[in-house]
């Protein structure tokens, strides 16, 4: 289980989450320049001021628990000939600030607070010495310091691979007033020299306070964005890449991330002989974050898939329920069975099964326009008698061509897919058997398309696909649109951290979040069976 800073996990994570796609999260974040993408995203996310407002809450609660037990920096030094040394300065408490996080169109993202306090004990030594005067003392003290504000700007950039990197820049942080009071010793000594432990407080924690914020940006989450892949393997044979084409783009009301959201073949980058259509322009900005998923990456998956020889499948009697096994017989009883649809069979090889070699000979494309999804695919279906202790007879070769609708929701953290309204067309290429009835054929197929290849792709669509959450973060008032070439995911979030209490968590008082938001489960994608 990895440990991550308590101020660096919230920002990060919640900033983090528009940069995924399906099954990984990547983080988004910050620009200097509000560069237009070279090409159309295959992805697109967009995170709202309404996030960055819920972020910058979640990022001050986790910033409180940094601050608070944090040891400040032994301190000496001469003051009306007093030298003076203050010890075991640690802060108490954290009083939370005003303020969030906003966009700065063409710029990036400004982080800045007002208000905060702070409370502080520690202890001080001094000793005086004026002539034949001679005094030494200690004690303890309590200082406040209030009316802390600080602001910085964070930025983003894109590296040679895609993947973000990010920096803060003009960080200030500044203090009204510091307090102290303390305990112990001769009180006519305190007021020679609390005004300059008071400033020296103020100076060591105006410094160490935009030290640690800018740390929680140029450490500690740079350092979490150089850990996320910017592609992710699919089902053991594709490779999603959701690496950037362009650094982030900002407006007054929300950043906005490009990605190329293409699909290869496992170890061939060879890229798709077509681009991505525009995504449909939408201002809205109601929900926290919008994810944008094009049909440019489903053709993507199906190109490589024909590419290599991925839509073959050999279907046989074992593939269907067993209650329906004998479909396949070219002898039977009764009237399901090939034997009876296609006479010829039936006389020609009759105590036997078939078996079906599906090929894919054209990628299939999905289209999506308002309101429907529509699949098409072109393939070959080969069609062989098999007898007991023989070579496969090939008795028939059909050009197919299937379409259908998809009907997709979404529940929870899970996108569902229902498949219906199938078209099917063939044609009947080579037959070995003379002449047969095309609507024997028809009926044939549309029993395999019935019983195998719709129940298998729509058990699959059952079971959701997982949308890029991990535990940490929950989707709430999620709404989805179907647009035109794209799916558009709308929604706000909840941010619920798992909170771990291991030995080093108790003794520091540091709470530890179960894991990164870009660390999903990446090996369960449910694909659908090839074909």
């Amino acid at each position: 289980m990895e440990k991550f800073s308590h101020s660096t996990a919230v920002p990060v994570q919640m900033i983090c989450f528009s940069f995924t796609v399906f099954v990984a999260v990547v983080s988004a974040s910050i620009s200097t320049h509000g560069a237009t993408a070279p090409q159309n995203p295959g992805f697109q996310a967009r995170i709202t001021e309404k996030a960055l407002a819920y972020a910058a809450s979640e990022a001050i609660n986790a910033l409180s628990g940094k601050v608070t037990g944090m040891k400040i920096p032994d301190q000496s030094g001469e003051a009306s000939h007093i030298h003076y040394e203050i010890n075991g300065m640690t802060i108490t408490s954290f009083t939370k600030p005003s303020g969030g996080i906003t966009p700065v169109p063409n710029q990036g993202l400004r982080w800045s607070v007002t208000g905060a306090g702070i409370a502080m004990k520690g202890n001080w030594h001094y000793k005086y010495k004026k002539g034949w005067i001679k005094i030494s003392d200690h004690g303890s003290f309590d200082a406040s310091a209030n009316g802390i504000s600080f602001s910085l700007i964070m930025n983003i950039g894109k590296d040679s691979n895609g993947r973000p990197n990010l920096t803060a820049t003009g960080g200030s942080c500044s203090i009204s007033s510091v307090h102290i009071k303390f305990h112990g010793g001769a009180s006519w000594i305190y007021n020679l020299f609390s005004g300059t432990i008071e400033g020296k407080i103020k100076g060591i924690l105006q410094e160490k306070l935009i030290q640690i914020v800018k740390e929680a940006v140029n450490v500690d989450g740079e350092k979490d964005l150089q850990k996320l892949p910017v592609a992710v393997v699919l089902a053991k044979k594709f490779l999603l890449d959701y690496s950037l084409i362009s650094t982030p783009t900002f407006t007054s009301t929300y950043m906005e991330t490009h990605h190329k959201g293409e699909i290869f073949w496992n170890g061939d980058k060879t890229e798709a002989p077509f681009q991505p259509e525009p995504i449909p322009e939408n201002k809205d900005t109601s929900k926290m974050v919008y994810l944008w998923l094009s049909d440019y990456m489903a053709n993507s998956m199906g190109y490589t898939a024909l590419k290599h020889g991925y839509l073959k499948y050999n279907f046989s009697s074992q593939d269907l329920p067993p209650a329906n096994r004998s479909i396949l017989n070219t002898t039977c009883t009764g009237l399901k069975c090939i034997g009876i649809i296609i006479p010829q069979i039936g006389k020609m090889y009759p105590n036997s099964q078939l078996k079906l070699n599906m090929i894919g000979t054209k990628a299939p494309v999905l289209s999506i326009s308002d309101g429907s999804l529509k699949v098409n695919g072109s393939g070959i279906v080969n069609i062989y008698v098999q007898k007991k202790g023989k070579a496969d007879i090939l008795v028939l070769t059909l050009n197919v061509t299937l379409g259908f609708t998809t009907q997709a929701s979404l529940k929870g953290q899970l996108l569902y897919a229902k498949i219906s309204k199938p078209l099917l067309k063939l044609e009947v290429f080579k037959s070995n058997i003379g002449n047969i009835s095309g609507s024997a054929i028809q009926t044939m197929m549309e029993l395999a398309i019935d019983m195998v290849v719709f129940p298998q792709l729509n058990a699959q669509g059952s079971k959701g696909l997982v949308l890029p959450v991990t535990d940490d973060i929950q989707l709430s008032n999620s709404q989805l649109i179907i647009q035109k070439h794209s799916l558009m995911i709308a929604t706000d979030l909840i941010y619920k951290p798992k909170i771990q209490t291991d030995h080093d968590a108790i003794n520091h008082a540091n709470i530890q979040y179960k894991r990164p938001i870009f660390q999903v489960v990446r090996n369960n994608m449910n694909m659908p069976k090839p074909l």
